[in-house]
């Protein structure tokens, strides 16, 4: 479910038909309805042509101090003076104006995504029952974009070596739900199915995390036992789901983290 924010009809029409229209639960120009809609959605769209300084802006920092793990897709014109207030707005995806049509429905499956994956490495930073260093290596491993494809690279990343965080990963569990390669390869897995849009490749996804597009396709039979065809049929929140089953609750246990609903 979205919570939008949209004064303008114009941009308000043009957002809705961009994304699927029973996903949008609050539409509306009144900012106190749509801050306390942002609170039980899943992502918050922001659609204003002008970002005054006085007023969306200070608005829009005061909800993500509430709410940091919430996603944000701001929807604003491409002009110098909002360029200028966009360098320190804490938004996860900016599309302008003039390209609502072609660059929203993309944006908005990276922003749920990384909030997704947001969420799960503040979570696992607090796993009490996990080794520090293991704790530092998952959670970097979430915020990493592209993804880290190595465990020898996620432990050079935390400041140790391989074998260290292998030990400490083998510490942690009379026997371990998975690898640390198999979490890394849901990782990017998680990516790529929140980049494949209608019109885009799975070649244009796997280019972006910097793998080839059999990879992917491996990946895909390997840990859904399905084709990349099959994968964009079900989407994010289907590998979503699996991921949550098989990853996140024989991390945290039984009460897992919210995975977004289908949108």
């Amino acid at each position: 479910m979205f919570a939008l924010y949209a004064p303008d009809r114009t941009y308000l029409q043009r957002v809705k038909s961009s994304i699927p229209s029973d996903a949008v639960r609050i539409a509306t120009g009144w900012w106190p309805d749509f801050a306390r809609a942002a609170g039980a959605a899943d992502c918050s769209i922001i659609a204003v042509g002008r970002l005054a300084p006085g007023a969306v802006v200070s608005r829009l920092r005061m909800l993500k101090r509430r709410l940091p793990a919430h996603p944000v897709v701001l929807v604003t014109s491409s002009d110098p003076d909002n360029a200028r207030l966009l360098v320190a707005l804490p938004v996860e995806q900016v599309v302008w104006t003039s390209e609502i049509e072609q660059t929203l429905p993309l944006a908005v499956e990276r922003a749920l995504t990384g909030g997704l994956l947001q969420r799960l490495a503040g979570a696992l930073e607090a796993a009490g029952q996990l080794p520090v260093r293991v704790r530092r290596a998952l959670a970097l491993a979430c915020r990493s974009n592209p993804p880290i494809r190595t465990v020898s690279a996620l432990a050079t990343a935390i400041g140790c070596d391989r074998r260290t965080l292998w030990l400490d990963w083998r510490s942690t569990f009379a026997v371990p739900p998975f690898r640390l390669e198999d979490f890394l390869d849901w990782i990017l897995l998680f990516h790529a199915v929140g980049r494949k849009v209608r019109g885009r490749s799975w070649a244009a996804v796997a280019a972006e995390s910097n793998v080839h597009r059999q990879t992917l396709a491996s990946l895909a039979a390997r840990l859904m036992g399905r084709r990349l065809s099959e994968l964009a049929a079900g989407g994010r929140a289907d590998v979503g789901r699996r991921f949550e089953r098989e990853v996140v609750r024989p991390l945290l246990g039984n009460r897992g983290l919210d995975v977004p609903r289908p949108s």
